[in-house]
């Protein structure tokens, strides 16, 4: 009997919140006004919400000084330290500067480029079939492409 009481408190406890402050059905009401009658620890409870609730009605709250007002004139405001621009103004601000700028990425660009070129060996006829038999064995494709370069080489020899 013990156990089903603490589980009715459990419940009970759960619902004073909504009690103390006038919410819940009649019957509910009903329910926990026949409980707290009959246990001392549950009617406690009730008593402590309803002296905190009364406690925080009864203070009255600080005025703020028009807090929310400046708040809201400062999101309104767009700053002026910040200021955003399209990369076209930029450029056009900043001539010297983007003019430096797309040297040096040209530059780098072409020295990348060009310093990865190699002239291709000259190869003889012997050398390109033999490799073309080991290629065409793992790339089936590589017939065309091969054919296409064979026929490339043996063009400038004529």
């Amino acid at each position: 009997m013990k156990e089903s009481s603490n589980k009715n408190c459990a419940e009970i406890v759960g619902r004073l919140a909504d009690y103390s402050v006038g919410r819940g059905s009649a019957r509910l009401r009903r329910e926990i006004e026949d409980h707290i009658a009959s246990c001392p620890n549950c009617a406690h409870e009730l008593e402590v919400l309803i002296r905190t609730a009364t406690l925080i009605e009864e203070t009255i709250p600080a005025d703020a000084p028009d807090l929310w007002n400046a708040i809201a004139s400062r999101l309104q405001t767009k700053p002026t330290h910040l200021k955003t621009t399209s990369p076209i103004l930029w450029v056009a601000r900043h001539k010297l500067h983007s003019a430096v700028t797309g040297g040096l990425v040209l530059i780098t660009l072409g020295a990348l480029i060009f310093s990865n070129i190699q002239k291709a060996p000259e190869i003889g006829s012997s050398t390109y079939f033999s490799h073309h038999a080991t290629m065409s064995l793992a790339e089936p494709f590589a017939d065309k492409a091969a054919l296409g370069l064979l026929s490339l080489i043996e063009s400038k020899q004529e």
